[in-house]
């Protein structure tokens, strides 16, 4: 598994908490050198590098919380025959 995927899918970030996951990302943009902004919202907009005026460059867009609630433990991302999903290591059961 990627290892960024991997880190990716280890962040808690349920509906209205998602702090952690916004806070990852803009540090991940300032250390590749790529420039980002957020609106009022507290929308995440990342650029990564320059195009010349008028040129046109494809758009990814996502939500960066996730559909089940922060549990005590967190998540852990594991892999299985090329395939990943997420165990809770406290109680074992999976996310």
């Amino acid at each position: 598994m990627d290892p960024l995927l991997k880190q990716l899918l280890e962040i808690p970030s349920e509906s209205y908490d998602c702090d952690r996951m916004w806070k990852f990302l803009s540090d991940y943009a300032d250390n590749n050198g790529w420039s980002w902004r957020s609106d009022e919202i507290g929308n995440l907009y990342v650029q990564k590098g320059t195009l010349p005026e008028g040129a046109h460059y494809p758009c990814l867009v996502a939500h960066i919380d996730t559909v089940h609630r922060i549990e005590p433990g967190g998540i852990r991302a594991i892999e299985i025959d090329g395939k990943v999903t997420g165990t809770n290591p406290l109680s074992m059961e999976q996310t």
